[in-house]
């Protein structure tokens, strides 16, 4: 196998290698990746056999670590549809040999939860083990399963009621600069002091170039927008990637009645609904609050970890090769 730094020659082949394996996403598209190439130092790798591409690893280099991706919500070794045992762990080899070979000497991956998978694809968890990887991070994620959501909880149930009360609208919207200009941007500087990690700018970017992937929708009351989130939508999943309302939000429930309107009709088809983690801005501490909030949504627990390899330990996989 031979393993290549990725460069924008590759892009096509890239693209097309992403929209037809197991387990991939648009965030591993290009045309995502590089809107903060200015950020990161891109070290994407492409691993082929005889100029067949197997797998990809999107990721970036920092000192000597290779990161899959820090720019990136999730990542790690994305492969095709076919691709058997043996094979993956023959890529992980060779990538882990390019790797010592530049002096590289940790590949840190956050892994993709399997809920994001197009197929099963577990293999990397067999690798993590027999590597010996390190564990040096673990993030609780809030998924709903929607074929066996439980119902809202009580306090959620009244939200929605005050919702349809008040005469709430839900719609959503193409311009995400109204929902972040009139709530999110307030609502992170009054009660957290922070900003989004994603600029209006590079929203506006993202969502002109993935349309049908990235949506906004907002809950009016009398023609305002009370409460809006945006929506980040997988095959499987459609992920709440930012989420605020106004001082009103409590008594309006407009936030309640934005989320029963999303997951009992836009998205109720889709398996899954992750609503992130529930850390503390700026900290690991878990916001009680908010996690109360979206187990009462219907919620469970589904555990992201972050890994860390040491590349020189490669040769442990001879014996899963055949």
């Amino acid at each position: 196998m031979k393993v290549v730094r990725y460069t924008s020659t590759y892009a096509s082949l890239w693209n097309d290698f992403v929209s037809k394996a197991k387990n991939a996403t648009f965030l591993f598209h290009r045309d995502f990746m590089d809107y903060h190439s200015d950020r990161f130092e891109d070290h994407s790798l492409m691993v082929f056999h005889n100029e067949k591409l197997l797998a990809i690893l999107p990721s970036n280099i920092k000192k000597e670590t290779l990161y899959s991706h820090q720019g990136l919500t999730y990542g790690g070794f994305v492969i095709g549809q076919d691709l058997q045992r043996s094979e993956y762990m023959t890529v992980i080899k060779s990538i882990f040999h390019y790797l010592e070979v530049q002096k590289i000497g940790h590949l840190s991956v956050r892994a993709m939860p399997s809920i994001y998978h197009d197929q099963q694809a577990e293999e990397f968890n067999h690798a993590v083990a027999l590597l010996e990887a390190d564990t040096v991070h673990v993030d609780h994620l809030s998924c709903i399963d929607m074929k066996r959501k439980p119902s809202f909880s009580r306090s959620r149930k009244e939200g929605v009621r005050r919702g349809l009360k008040h005469g709430l609208v839900v719609a959503e919207i193409e311009d995400p600069e109204l929902f972040w200009k009139e709530l999110l941007l307030p609502n992170l500087s009054e009660r957290f002091g922070v900003k989004p990690l994603h600029s209006l700018e590079e929203i506006k970017l993202l969502k002109r170039r993935f349309p049908k992937k990235i949506r906004c929708f907002g809950a009016f009351h009398e023609r305002k927008i009370v409460a809006g989130t945006l929506i980040f939508e997988t095959k499987f999943v459609a992920k709440a990637q930012y989420i605020a309302g106004d001082e009103n939000r409590n008594r309006l429930g407009s936030i309640d009645y934005l989320f029963d309107r999303l997951l009992n009709d836009t998205f109720e088809e889709k398996p899954y609904f992750d609503l992130g983690t529930s850390k503390q801005v700026n900290g690991e501490d878990v916001n009680e609050g908010l996690l109360f909030w979206k187990e009462g949504l219907g919620a469970r627990n589904v555990v992201q970890k972050q890994y860390r390899f040491d590349t020189s330990k490669h040769k442990v996989l001879d014996t899963s090769i055949r």
